[in-house]
């Protein structure tokens, strides 16, 4: 009995819970239910709100959903489109680059051509070929002018050197500055054939030593520096002038006097180097043994060289010189010095920069007095000038002096008016107020400067 009502009540609590459980079960399922219903009206509402929303946005025509009414193929193309312009942007813009990039190539192509150009131009003009060729040239003006004849000496032949005007060059190799430029002897031909009688060199040796030989060049004396960008041999020079000087003028060559005599200067720079003096010697011997003084005329000899006649003095050649050369075989040769007038004071030789002449206190009266017996000598340049330049000839001239020497190179008034006096004759007769013994020289009229003179 007991087991049977344990067994019922046990059943009934089976039973009750079994009951409660579905009835819990049921108000579950009826509680999801009742919330899904309530996420799915919610999320109908939310889609509907998004599609009045989208529907009120596309009934608004703006800028920023125009691109909604494209379809997607209309999107792809205009994205090709906008590729398509930028890429042709970009290559016009490397077309510019790259053009910009030539023309960068083709400046600094152009700026080193033009670069060289200027420098061979400037090359040029500062070569030996060109200043020389244009020296040439100018000195052709000058003879263009001039109509030379040789004097007449069946005429004038009895009268004296020292009587006489010597149209005379100073630095005759040089073609421009004083210094840092070109000697050559085409030069000296173009001074010869402009009626040049007194050339003038500036001797300087080679080298230091016996191995030494002369050139003509300019510079310092002390040190022995030379400042020409070229020197040319002495023994180029002799050979010109012995060519030239004394031939009558064919073509290029010769000249329109060749019976005047040819008077020399040589300033020596050579500090007594008897290798080089002795050569010089040698030279002189070589291209004018025939056309020297004889030896009562030479440096140890002669006194009265302003005293020989004209008529001794045809075809010949005079050498003056510095000093420097005692001891040498040059002392044989050499006619006249304008140094040392201690040693050998009958040497009426004189040498003056023109400078020299103009300052004040400057005996003028002595000077006109000496040039009656003697020679004097005036050169437009002292040691160290570097630039080319002539002066007023007259004030020279006016007190007497014969070889009063100009650069004819370098063509100004005072070249102009130089010339002038020498058109006709390399050799013009001085005033009869300036010369030596005027009764020996009658004379029916005074010669006008440039002209030869008349006399009985």
């Amino acid at each position: 009995m007991s087991s049977n009502s344990s067994n019922s009540s046990n059943s009934s609590n089976i039973s009750n819970s079994s009951n409660s459980q579905s009835k819990t079960n049921i108000r579950g399922k009826t509680t999801k239910q009742g919330q899904n219903q309530q996420t799915q009206q919610t999320q109908n509402q939310s889609a509907k709100q998004t599609q009045n929303q989208t529907s009120n946005k596309q009934t608004q025509p703006t800028k920023q959903n125009i691109p909604s009414l494209f379809t997607s193929t209309a999107k792809d193309v205009v994205t090709d489109n906008a590729a398509l312009a930028i890429t042709e942007k970009l290559g016009e813009i490397r077309e510019k680059t790259g053009n910009y990039n030539i023309i960068i190539e083709h400046y600094y192509l152009l700026l080193g051509l033009s670069l060289a150009i200027v420098l061979l131009i400037i090359i040029y003009f500062f070569s030996s070929s060109f200043r020389v060729s244009r020296c040439i040239s100018r000195m052709s003006i000058i003879q263009s002018y001039q109509m030379l004849l040789s004097l007449d000496y069946s005429t004038v032949g009895h009268l004296q050197i020292g009587d006489y005007y010597v149209a005379s060059a100073y630095n005759v190799c040089h073609c421009g500055y004083q210094m840092f430029d070109y000697t050559s002897e085409k030069i000296l031909i173009a001074n010869l054939q402009s009626g040049v009688r007194y050339l003038e060199f500036n001797i300087f040796n080679s080298e230091f030593g016996a191995n030494a030989f002369p050139v003509v060049s300019n510079g310092y004396q002390v040190g022995e520096w030379k400042m020409m960008a070229t020197d040319t041999p002495l023994e180029t020079c002799f050979q010109v002038i012995a060519a030239n000087a004394f031939t009558i003028k064919q073509g290029s060559t010769g000249v329109q006097n060749p019976d005047d005599p040819l008077f020399i200067g040589l300033k020596l720079n050579t500090n007594s180097n008897l290798a080089t003096l002795n050569l010089i010697a040698a030279l002189i011997t070589k291209f004018f043994t025939s056309r020297l003084l004889n030896a009562a005329y030479s440096y140890q000899n002669s006194d009265t060289i302003a005293q020989i006649k004209m008529t001794d003095l045809t075809g010949r050649i005079v050498f003056f010189a510095s000093d420097g050369f005692q001891g040498s075989g040059l002392e044989e040769i050499i006619n006249y010095c304008w140094d040392n007038y201690d040693n050998n004071p009958k040497h009426a030789l004189r040498h003056y920069y023109y400078g020299d002449l103009q300052v004040n206190g400057f005996n003028t009266t002595e000077l006109i007095n000496f040039n009656r017996k003697g020679l004097s000598i005036v050169t437009p340049h002292k040691e160290g000038d570097f630039f080319t330049s002539n002066y007023d000839s007259t004030v020279a001239m006016n007190l007497g002096c014969q070889f009063v020497g100009m650069n004819f190179n370098y063509i100004d008034i005072n070249m102009d008016s130089y010339i002038t006096n020498f058109k006709n004759n390399s050799l013009v007769l001085k005033p009869d107020s300036l010369r030596g013994d005027a009764d020996t020289v009658p004379m029916t009229t005074i010669p006008f400067m440039g002209t030869t003179p008349t006399v009985t």
